[in-house]
């Protein structure tokens, strides 16, 4: 009786916190790029690959569990240990669309980076064109990140929503005011291609699981659509050293992508509009006819701004420092990055354990992504009272997946089993 009494008590307390102050900015507590720092220790070889130890977090813009996420990129491999993104790195590559899962030594997959640049020099690779790059982490938000590189005279802006992205690219004194393309692909089995008259590049970057050479399809990959809202000048496509003006597609290749020159006139500013789908690129553009309609930078960037307060607001907290405060907020704020939406706007969805079938989710959301082995303790059950309609639908994801592959994964990654954690 004793116990139950305890456990009543306990959830009425818990429940109770969950109520949002209305005239309350939480953003504004988290801290995106606390745990980002680069390693100074612990490097080791592991399984053939450098382990890197440290908080291995990265400052994404995202929906909550959105399907991409947005981050700074200092390191250009997906391959396993390494996050997009360290702090303390003093120049970066571009803006990766990632799907990297937060606090892992996994890997990355299904990427792809835009970098906008002054195109005087034609690098073209990540570590070749890589500059120098400001950003203030007293407004940067979880709905936006507003990024200076000082040395191309360029200002990005980028917001999102579940699926999609928005990004501002303004130039302050640019002869060749460009944007590059890469495709992730460490395999070197992505495409890219440029559509001129639908003003569109489209891709994708196909995902691998395994090692070296064991390493075969995961039945997934990253689809994207992009829109541009300027006349372009010039466009091409790149191969390693190499580029082709004029040329409008490359494929099964390693470092490869695309640019595009714009044509624009005094204080003139692009915005680029990303879908994206882990289905087809037919997804990912319907994806953004749904979530961007328009070229609303602000109203995106507004509507983002609510949903994270308003789900962070599920839990009010008082304390007498700022500091305690900013480290719940940054806390909770990590806890809804993760599991990744995986359904498109139609519900459509590749099946897992490598079925390649296209389902459709009926009156839920299919999410992958589970760590649950580090998660079933404290996040999950978290998630239950603060978002418990998402959470329904991660354990409907749980139950199809277990019907579709076999057996109900423990840790699921790349909408597949993972060899290392098994068992239910």
């Amino acid at each position: 009786m004793n116990n139950r009494f305890f456990f009543l008590c306990l959830l009425t307390i818990s429940l109770s916190s969950c109520h949002k102050d209305d005239n309350k900015n939480y953003l504004q507590y988290v801290n995106m790029f606390a745990g980002t720092a680069y390693p100074k220790v612990n490097v080791e070889e592991f399984r053939g690959s450098t382990y890197i130890y440290g908080g291995q977090v990265i400052p994404a813009v995202t929906y909550p569990f959105g399907m991409t996420q947005w981050t700074l990129q200092t390191q250009s491999s997906e391959r396993e240990g390494m996050a997009p993104f360290y702090s303390g790195k003093i120049r970066f590559q571009g803006f990766r669309a990632t799907h990297w899962l937060n606090g892992s030594c996994n890997k990355d997959y299904g990427s792809f980076t835009i970098f906008p640049t002054d195109l005087n020099n034609y690098r073209f690779l990540p570590n070749q064109r890589e500059t120098m790059f400001m950003y203030n982490t007293q407004t940067s938000t979880p709905a936006y990140m507003s990024v200076l590189a000082p040395e191309q005279n360029v200002m990005t802006e980028v917001t999102a929503t579940k699926r999609c992205a928005m990004f501002k690219i303004s130039w302050l004194d640019s002869k060749l005011p460009s944007v590059i393309f890469d495709v992730n692909s460490d395999e070197g089995k992505g495409f890219i291609k440029i559509d001129v008259e639908e003003n569109e590049i489209y891709g994708y970057n196909p995902v691998y699981v395994g090692e070296d050479e064991c390493k075969e399809s995961a039945g997934i990959a990253g689809f994207f659509v992009i829109k541009y809202s300027k006349k372009l000048k010039d466009y091409g496509m790149y191969s390693g050293m190499s580029y082709s003006s004029g040329e409008t597609v490359r494929q099964n290749s390693k470092d490869i992508g695309a640019y595009i020159t714009f044509d624009l006139q005094e204080e003139d500013a692009v915005k680029l509009k990303v879908g994206t789908s882990c289905t087809s690129i037919e997804n990912a553009r319907a994806n953004l006819e749904v979530e961007i309609p328009d070229w609303d930078f602000n109203n995106v960037k507004r509507n983002l701004e609510l949903t994270w307060n308003n789900v962070l607001g599920k839990i009010d907290i008082e304390s007498d420092t700022k500091e305690d405060v900013t480290i719940f907020y940054t806390s909770l704020y990590r806890c809804l990055l993760q599991p990744r939406l995986y359904s498109d706007v139609n519900g459509e969805y590749r099946g897992f354990g490598k079925d390649t079938s296209v389902y459709i989710a009926k009156d839920f959301d299919y999410y992958g992504d589970f760590a649950a082995k580090n998660t079933y303790k404290a996040q999950m059950p978290l998630l239950s009272l603060i978002v418990p309609d998402e959470y329904c639908s991660m354990v409907k994801s749980l139950i199809v997946k277990a019907e579709q592959g076999g057996g109900l994964p423990l840790y699921n990654f790349c909408n597949n089993y993972t060899k290392d954690v098994s068992g239910d």
